[in-house]
């Protein structure tokens, strides 16, 4: 009777008929003329039920066995069934997302049963259960713990990947680094040596250690050239290139990012790329480049969430031709700066403004001086710059 049940399970496994394979199951505990053919059995009809998806019922079956009896006669007096019963409740409430019950059944089998042939998986596992709910400090711990009780364990490479992982993720970038390299020393031909790699060089660009990181990403561009190249590696050591030659590691890094984005052609290309103008803009060396670049964006800034960059852009436009003697130029600009700001900012709009005016006044522009001057007066009377704008003719008489 047993055997045809045997057939029947596996042969509506086969044809994914998990209910009556389940049914099948459950005929084989009832038929078992022993302890060992019952935990085989056991354990069998509750992976059918796993796979159904019925948790309740592979629970079911499995909790009556969960506690080790001292009795010989009894199915639960053998440790390593009752320590695969208690894992098989853990992957089980595991994938009921139930961290609670996982993490101590999990415990209870590598605690209360440290001997047995499922207790470094379980320890491994509770780690990586905690990994998957993104508490990454306890992962740590975890796959910290599992490193030292089984140093020479199955899953030893695993964990110091995913142990590494959580260290650069709570910020613990030394420990980070230390887990990757035992890693690729001790365990070279690992599945996980490139994605210790990439933790390596996202650890050292984190300490600012640009020459280290150039090195590694020279590494993995040149051991995992695929995977280099569907990850951009290759992008990230070209800049790495630049900042070990002395360029500005934010410039070198938006510099990416408004090409990632498309340059002039996209919002998020133009956005990305006023914040490098920005950084360009503090360097005297790199200020005709943040120059050329504001003139190239701003063409292209007609939308009505880009009016705030569009505002900054002409500001220090004609800022900068102030500062070269284009007069004109940078009057027409401020009072193009000033009409954005005027739909966000009339403080803004005030100051650049009286700045047209200043411009105006410096190229020996009175007419145009003077008709800013007046709308500055008419558009915002009350403020400090329509107030003070007058002095500005006095001086030039």
């Amino acid at each position: 009777m047993k055997k045809s049940c045997e057939y029947a399970a596996k042969s509506a496994l086969q044809n994914s008929d998990f209910k009556n394979a389940a049914i099948q199951a459950e005929k084989i505990i009832k038929y078992s003329k022993d302890n060992v053919e019952k935990q085989s059995a056991v354990l069998f009809c509750a992976e059918i039920f796993t796979d159904y998806s019925d948790y309740d019922n592979a629970l079911n079956i499995l909790q009556s066995y969960t506690e080790l009896s001292q009795n010989p006669d009894d199915l639960n007096y053998d440790s390593e069934f009752t320590a695969k019963v208690i894992f098989t409740c853990a992957k089980i409430f595991e994938l009921q997302n139930n961290l609670e019950k996982a993490d101590l059944y999990y415990q209870k089998v590598y605690m209360n049963f440290n001997q047995s042939k499922v207790a470094q998986e379980a320890m491994y596992r509770n780690a990586g259960l905690f990994y998957a709910f993104k508490n990454y400090s306890s992962a740590f711990n975890k796959f910290n713990d599992y490193i030292y009780e089984f140093p020479s364990g199955e899953f030893v490479d695993a964990a110091l990947y995913f142990g590494g992982d959580c260290a650069l993720k709570i910020s613990q970038v030394e420990r980070a680094i230390i887990f990757n390299q035992t890693l690729l020393q001790k365990y070279p031909q690992s599945v996980y040596c490139y994605g210790a790699n990439i933790n390596l060089l996202t650890a050292y660009y984190q300490k600012e250690n640009f020459s280290q990181a150039l090195q590694i990403a020279k590494n993995i561009v040149k051991n995992f050239p695929k995977q280099a190249a569907d990850d951009g590696i290759g992008t990230k050591l070209l800049e790495l290139e630049k900042i070990v030659q002395g360029t500005d590691r934010r410039v070198v890094e938006k510099q990416t990012e408004y090409e990632k984005y498309g340059k002039n052609k996209t919002i998020e290309g133009r956005i990305a790329g006023s914040a490098l103008v920005k950084l360009l803009a503090e360097n005297p060396s790199t200020q005709n480049q943040a120059y050329n670049l504001a003139l190239e964006i701003i063409k292209n800034q007609k939308e009505n969430n880009e009016i705030t960059f569009a505002a900054e852009n002409a500001e220090f436009i004609a800022d900068y031709e102030r500062k070269n003697q284009k007069y004109y130029d940078s009057a027409q600009n401020y009072l193009k700066a000033a009409q954005f700001y005027r739909t966000f900012d009339d403080s803004k709009s005030a100051v650049t403004l009286y700045s047209a005016v200043e411009a105006f006044l410096a190229g020996d522009f009175q007419s145009d001086a003077e008709e800013v001057s007046k709308m500055l007066k008419n558009l915002y009377p009350d403020s400090r710059q329509a107030q003070r704008v007058d002095r500005l003719f006095e001086k030039t008489n």
